[in-house]
């Protein structure tokens, strides 16, 4: 998906420390997406803003402390 084709190109365009955000649908490819910030990130977690509908399945996925080079889920 977009978010994943993103994430591909964080390494040229993010610099150690970045932020990474991304609209996604809860469900399994947003599981996988967030075990692949997991992997790239210090920090990350679901956002679901105020001004989303309840039984919308809408998240932001927010990733921060971006680590050029390192897996965190691997540690």
């Amino acid at each position: 998906g977009l978010c994943s084709s993103l994430l591909d190109l964080a390494p040229d365009v993010l610099e150690p420390g970045g932020t990474f955000l991304c609209k996604t649908w809860a469900g399994s490819q947003s599981l996988a997406l967030r075990k692949r910030l997991t992997g790239q990130f210090q920090n990350t977690r679901a956002v679901k803003p105020r001004a989303s509908r309840k039984e919308s399945a809408e998240v932001y996925l927010l990733a921060t402390q971006y680590q050029r080079g390192k897996d965190f889920a691997e540690d």
